[in-house]
C-alpha cells in the first residue's frame, strides 16, 4: 500500500529534463534546514522532514512544489518540537 506521496510507476505526463537553477529562497531554505540539522545536536533530522512531507493532507501535497513542500514540513517540524510557535 502507498501513500498520496508515492506516484511510483504512475502516469505523470511530460519531464522536464533541463536543469532548473534554485530560486534565491530555495537556496535559504536549504541553508536554515543545513544550519538546524548540522549541530551537536540537530534540531531537524532528513527522516522528520520527510515524514512530515509525507503526512501532509494529499490535497495540500498535490498543490504544492517540491521546495514549497519542504519549507511547509520544516515549519511543522520546528512547530512539533516546540522550537518555534505559529506567533
Amino acid at each position: 500500500m502507498s501513500g498520496h506521496h508515492d506516484v511510483g510507476g504512475q502516469p505523470a505526463g511530460e519531464i522536464a529534463r533541463e536543469d532548473r537553477p534554485l530560486a534565491f529562497w530555495e537556496h535559504r531554505l536549504e541553508a536554515i534546514r543545513d544550519c538546524l540539522a548540522r549541530r551537536p545536536r540537530p534540531l531537524v533530522r532528513t527522516d522528520e522532514l520527510r515524514l512530515a512531507m509525507e503526512t501532509m493532507d494529499p490535497g495540500l501535497y498535490a498543490s504544492l512544489g517540491f521546495y514549497e513542500r519542504k519549507a511547509w514540513a520544516l515549519r511543522e517540524v520546528l512547530l512539533r518540537g516546540g522550537i518555534v510557535t505559529a506567533a
